[in-house]
């Protein structure tokens, strides 16, 4: 047994692992409460050791087994909690890109010209927040489902932020750099404060799986 399959071995010890982790999964992206999926696994499993049949021969495909299920999902979190929960990160990793620009030209003793293509970026970061905000669960599926396929649109889309800094190189406006690296330093711990502090006030908010059996 690997640590990958410890949870499933714990829930369904006498089910295949990997078709107890497809239909986990999949439940678990339905929204299925943790109590749930863990009443659903005891149930395979214990089919499973009283009739001696495979899961997938008695149940079928997992992920269909799982659509199949007329089970009470969580209720799905707003827009403005879904947008609350990403502002700590959004605000970190604007702090990060403010330093990046900053630093060089502090070093150098420069002042620290802004730009269209800064601008765009800091657009596009903010557009790039609302569509996650707003698909959640779609891209959350498509990254579980197709891993290698996110993570190359993920590698190609790194290239658009360069494209940007690159082709839009008109000045907006320079200010001293030592305010830009004040401004990233300041952005970026308040963004890890923020998400500290969301991380202790949502702690009880987890949801994990549970067998029915303790």
């Amino acid at each position: 047994m690997t640590d990958r399959y410890a949870l499933e071995h714990r829930l369904a010890p006498h089910v295949d692992e990997r078709w107890t982790e497809a239909l986990l999964l999949e439940l678990r992206l339905r929204g299925v409460p943790g109590d749930t999926i863990g009443a659903v696994l005891a149930e395979v499993d214990s089919h499973v050791v009283e009739s001696g049949e495979p899961a997938h021969d008695a149940f079928g495909d997992p992920v269909a087994y799982a659509r199949s299920l007329d089970l009470p999902v969580d209720d799905e979190p707003g827009p403005r909690a879904l947008l609350t929960s990403t502002a700590p990160t959004a605000v970190q990793v604007l702090g990060l890109l403010v330093l990046g620009w900053a630093v060089p030209p502090l070093v150098r003793g420069e002042v620290l010209d802004l730009t269209w293509g800064h601008a765009a970026l800091v657009a596009l970061l903010g557009a790039e927040i609302l569509l996650l905000v707003r698909h959640a669960d779609t891209v959350l599926a498509a990254v579980v489902r197709r891993p290698v396929l996110s993570w190359l649109a993920l590698t190609a889309s790194m290239a658009v932020p360069v494209a940007l800094l690159l082709l839009l190189r008109g000045v907006v406006v320079g200010v001293p750099a030592a305010a830009g690296v004040a401004v990233g330093a300041a952005l970026l711990l308040a963004g890890t404060a923020w998400a500290l502090v969301r991380l202790r006030t949502h702690a009880d908010d987890a949801d994990p799986v549970r067998s029915p059996l303790g």
